[in-house]
């Protein structure tokens, strides 16, 4: 988990790179090839008008969260196991998608939550196996590179 927030932090540091994709008036979407795996990066930016306890209050990742009730992509996020009060062990399971073409997921994850000292919250996750976790009949288990959020205090 420590790893995988060590990326997210490479990632936020190097700003090079990255080309748009999509854009709203609130959300701008941006991608560039990894250097850990075939394929690409993609990150999403905005700024939301609410305190960054609210925002983070969001997006965070614990059992009984806000996420599965605003996030279409996200059907059940369960802890299998809590290591210590920021560091866990989690399943998160996706829909079908494409009239059923695309089968539901699950992911298997170790979740990290960090805060820092400018306000700066972090979820950081990388797929992980655990023998409290087999993968389920019905779900194809998918593979997390270290992925994450960041909920960072604008002025304002």
């Amino acid at each position: 988990a420590e790893a995988a927030a060590e990326q997210l932090r490479l990632y936020r540091q190097d700003p090079g790179g990255w080309r748009g994709c999509r854009s709203t008036g609130e959300v701008a979407v941006s991608w560039r090839p990894s250097a850990e795996f075939a394929g690409n990066l993609y990150k999403g930016e905005g700024i939301l008008p609410g305190s960054p306890q609210n925002v983070w209050e969001c997006i965070k990742p614990v059992a009984g969260g806000l996420r599965t009730k605003w996030d279409q992509n996200v059907k059940d996020f369960e802890v299998i196991e809590a290591i210590t009060d920021t560091v866990s062990v989690c399943r998160t399971t996706t829909p079908s998608a494409c009239m059923r073409i695309i089968s539901p997921r699950e992911f298997v994850d170790v979740v990290v939550m960090k805060q820092y000292e400018d306000g700066t919250m972090l979820s950081a996750a990388t797929n992980v196996e655990h023998p409290l976790c087999p993968p389920q009949p019905n779900f194809v288990r998918g593979f997390n590179y270290p992925c994450g959020c960041f909920c960072i205090p604008v002025p304002g």
